[in-house]
């Protein structure tokens, strides 16, 4: 029979894993990153309520909301215009965070519904798409 030799002098036909092992292992471990994408972004990122309170998410930090809120009431009143800007800074960065966020759990969850497993426009969705997604929600913030 009509076999190829690779460079590390194995045969083609003398393989480890078939092709129908390979790619169901890829479309499990696919289906694996989709659903922990999804938990991630949608449920433990969003569960701390930064998008709609940027103070709630400085917890990971170690500063509790009233904290935050302390702070920021002390920056308005006292605060020179470089602090003012640093603080509004990053409350839209957790705000812009939290909503790729959202983009990126949304994506995982539409291609584990709605994709086809083991092709190509789940795999582009991977690479293109949860960015637009993402953008797409950052832009609706």
């Amino acid at each position: 029979p009509a076999c190829s030799v690779s460079a590390l002098g194995r045969r083609s036909s003398d393989s480890i894993l078939s092709h129908d092992s390979v790619m169901s292992l890829a479309r499990s471990i696919s289906t694996l990153a989709f659903v922990v994408s999804a938990v991630v972004h949608l449920g433990l990122v969003q569960s701390a309520g930064g998008l709609l309170d940027s103070c709630n998410a400085f917890g990971f930090v170690g500063v509790s909301a009233e904290e935050c809120h302390a702070i920021t009431t002390s920056v308005q009143r006292t605060g020179g215009q470089a602090e003012k800007d640093m603080l509004a800074l990053a409350f839209a960065a957790m705000r812009g965070e939290c909503c790729q966020f959202i983009g990126m759990g949304a994506g995982s969850v539409y291609a584990l519904l709605f994709l086809s497993k083991g092709t190509d426009e789940a795999g582009k969705l991977r690479k293109g798409d949860l960015r637009l997604i993402s953008n797409a929600a950052i832009s609706a913030q």
